[in-house]
């Protein structure tokens, strides 16, 4: 990839959160389960190795352990998040999910509506 092609961004990064908490060296974690709760299904290489840390993807609703010494992939903004920024970061995803790229509320371009 040119550095042209690196500054596109169409070229973008993978959208895995990262996501830390000593809880998570266990694959019956409560985070873990509230996942699979939530409609999040394994989508890892291997299984959990003890790491404190998951990969997990919204969009496809995915997740995947950690691997000691691998990065599995890279995640947004190269750094891990918690347990609770990561549910506040899913919240806002699942207010959107199912509508149209720029509805907020019920139409398109309604991003203000709620301050009228």
């Amino acid at each position: 990839m040119t550095n042209d092609e690196q500054l596109r961004i169409g070229r973008g990064r993978p959208e895995v959160f990262l996501v830390c908490d000593k809880s998570l060296g266990s694959s019956e974690a409560p985070f873990i389960k509230w996942l699979r709760s939530a409609g999040f299904t394994y989508g890892g290489y291997q299984g959990n190795y003890g790491c404190w840390w998951v990969y997990i993807e919204i969009s496809r609703k995915l997740y995947g352990y950690g691997m000691p010494g691998i990065r599995v992939t890279q995640a947004i903004c190269d750094h891990a998040i918690t347990i609770e920024e990561f549910k506040t970061i899913y919240n806002i995803y699942k207010k959107y999910f199912g509508k149209e790229v720029f509805v907020f509320y019920k139409e398109r371009f309604d991003y203000d509506l709620q301050n009228q």
